[in-house]
């Protein structure tokens, strides 16, 4: 990861470190990926367990659809 500007938060970690950004194993729980510079999973869901790695709030249309039929769900 490359650190934009200084903050205390990142005292004593090197510019460019490496951070873990997790890729399932198991594959079938993949519901979505995104490629930026590489295509990375980012959205998964197991049982009754749904996981992002974008903002819903910040996605406009699209987003407040995928909450509305996450809200649908969870009426079920």
């Amino acid at each position: 990861m490359e650190f934009v500007q200084k903050n205390a938060i990142l005292k004593g970690i090197d510019n460019m470190g490496d951070f873990y950004f997790v890729q399932p194993t198991d594959e079938s729980i993949i519901l979505g990926e995104t490629t930026y510079g590489k295509k990375f999973c980012s959205m998964i869901c197991k049982d009754n367990i749904y996981a992002t790695q974008f903002h819903l709030e910040k996605s406009g249309p699209l987003g407040l659809l995928l909450l509305k039929n996450f809200s649908c769900i969870v009426d079920d």
